[in-house]
């Protein structure tokens, strides 16, 4: 099944690897460096190495018995959850699932390719099923990227994963997305965007299975057992829960896609041929010379939807007249006013203070126009002209202009938390910069100051997460006795605690002691003490254990040997052959 010698299933494990980390999180897990032995264990459950899957007709179709955290229902696997800022400042809950199970996906998915996404995506009968789709998770023709800041061009080839957060084929998948909008768009003078409301929390898990009976799969594409993998994986990874999915992680979307596939096929059926619809995941855009014409379908689409327990928030329906692009960065307009964005510009350009006031005058503006996406796209550019060095801090200035700048990146994180990760990002690349070690010393005052503000006000968000992340990294005089305590009685987000494990044998006992004595009391059992090691590594405190046994030698209460660790999570170490 596992096949050495094919490029493309190569790359595609490649790139399903790379969709297991959202992109907006810090690389706390640094995946990178755990890949190839990732793709060995791919290779190991394809080569029954393996008892914790059991396998028919060589797909998973089980996961072996397990002991579940004492507050999860029937075998359920415990995932991590952080929370997230939509554009209205309301929270998005996501999640992380468990990376060994994580892998049964990588597998199943690889081995049902050639005969479900190669057909679906590349076989030209399938276009008319597909093409509504902007949240598609196949390429299915070749591409030339050009990548602007080193000049340098990739070749995506036809049958890659279009996973957003890999680099390349995220801004592939971007760049198509615009131009698929515009193909479905046409000459129509009107458009009307929905929202289907609350959607990965109100999937199904079971329609994904009952799907293999609908368009486009059912007579088509002969792949039951992988239709059936995907509701229960979905289910297990989630808490043992039917209803939603994980938000954040590749397998969520090529789950929700090929259910969302059934629902175009269906909402094809019932618009006519006077309105053109489009969908990026569950936004649904109809385009039409007639807003009565489309406001007419809409009852139609809901009757679709309440197929699959989905439902249409009235409160998101947006009205817009076609020559208006509300998704378009003037990208001009960032180029024209910022010099250090132009190629001509790679010779270096002095950051003073009038560039400095020039920044804060464009993102006030742009936000007072509510123009957050042009926000987000200066923000990317601006960390890679400050990491690529095109940038150079005038030190003649009477202000700190590093420190400002960090200054001003801290308000606009904490006013605005939808632009936590790029500020941070940007926070990063500066302080890469700074040498001098009474200056980074203050800039890290100046960056623990917003803790106690962070910690109270946004707690287990993704602001949370990079703030600490910045710190785990560059604050070396506090203790992490002193992180832990600093908490007081909120638990720690175990990503948070990730990015505090240190490499060397034994330099990670307080981490240690601090997730095993939280799990302790909640799930131990009258009279014996170790029975936390026969859950934990399915309840959501996995990942900082695991990354302390990358990184650490030190075998902790003995449970790195025990097999209650499981040898899935050592192959991620260990070097192995198969």
């Amino acid at each position: 099944m596992i096949d050495d010698n094919d490029e493309i299933q190569k790359k595609n494990i490649d790139l399903l690897i790379a969709g297991y980390w959202y992109e907006d999180l810090p690389p706390v897990m640094e995946m990178g460096t755990i890949a190839e032995n990732l793709k060995c264990i791919v290779k190991g459950i394809d080569n029954d190495r393996y008892d914790d899957f059991k396998k028919l007709n060589g797909l998973i179709i089980e996961y072996k018995k397990m002991e579940s955290p004492t507050y999860i229902y029937n075998d359920g696997i415990e995932p991590i959850t952080f929370f997230e800022f939509k554009n209205n400042g309301a929270l998005r809950e996501m999640q992380i699932p468990n990376l060994k199970y994580y892998c049964s996906f990588i597998y199943n998915t690889i081995a049902v390719y050639d005969k479900l996404f190669s057909k679906l995506y590349n076989n030209p009968e399938f276009d008319k099923y597909v093409s509504n789709s902007n949240s598609y998770i196949l390429f299915n023709e070749l591409f030339h990227v050009f990548k602007m800041y080193d000049g340098s061009e990739e070749v995506i080839e036809s049958g890659l994963f279009a996973v957003k957060n890999n680099k390349t084929t995220g801004q592939l998948a971007r760049e198509e997305n615009n131009v698929r909008y515009l193909k479905k768009q046409g000459a129509k003078l009107y458009s009307v965007k929905v929202d289907i409301e609350s959607f990965y929390p109100n999937v199904y898990t079971h329609y994904l299975s009952k799907i293999k009976t609908a368009e486009p799969y059912k007579g088509n594409i002969m792949c039951d057992s992988y239709f059936d993998f995907l509701d229960y994986y979905n289910m297990k990874i989630n808490n043992n829960q039917t209803k939603g999915i994980v938000t954040g992680v590749f397998s969520s979307a090529v789950s929700a896609e090929l259910l969302m596939l059934c629902v175009d096929y269906e909402i094809n059926s019932v618009i006519g041929d006077e309105v053109t619809y489009i969908r990026y995941v569950d936004d649904l855009t109809f385009f039409s010379d007639s807003l009565e014409e489309i406001y007419s379908k809409l009852p139609l689409v809901q009757r679709v939807l309440n197929k699959y327990r989905l439902r249409i928030n009235n409160n998101k329906t947006e009205s817009h007249m076609s020559i208006y692009n509300m998704s378009y960065v003037d990208m001009y307009n960032l180029r024209r006013r910022f010099d250090f964005f132009n190629f001509d510009s790679a010779n270096g350009v002095k950051y003073d203070k009038e560039v400095f006031y020039n920044i804060k005058g464009y993102v006030s503006r742009a936000y007072d126009n509510n123009q957050k996406s042009d926000i987000k796209a200066f923000l990317s550019m601006f960390n890679r002209a400050v990491y690529s060095k095109i940038i150079s801090f005038d030190d003649n200035e009477k202000i700190d202009l590093k420190e400002h700048t960090i200054a001003y990146m801290l308000q606009l994180a904490c006013s605005e938390p939808i632009f936590a990760s790029r500020c941070y990002r940007v926070i990063i690349s500066i302080l890469q910069l700074i040498d001098d070690v009474d200056e980074k010393e203050r800039v890290i005052g100046l960056i623990k100051s917003k803790s106690d503000y962070i910690n109270s006000t946004y707690h287990d968000s993704l602001l949370q997460i990079w703030h600490y992340y910045v710190l785990s990294k560059y604050d070396s005089k506090t203790k992490i006795k002193e992180i832990l305590n600093g908490f007081g009685n909120y638990e720690i987000n175990p990503i948070i605690l990730a990015g505090f494990v240190r490499e060397g044998n034994g330099e990670n006992k307080e981490l240690f002691d601090y997730i095993k004595n939280k799990y302790s009391s909640i799930v131990n059992k009258e009279g014996e003490d170790s029975f936390w090691k026969k859950s934990i590594m399915v309840s959501k405190w996995w990942l900082p254990l695991l990354v302390i046994y990358l990184k650490d030698g030190k075998n902790y209460s003995n449970f790195y040997h025990s097999q209650h660790f499981g040898s899935i999570y050592k192959a991620m170490k260990d070097e192995i052959t198969i």
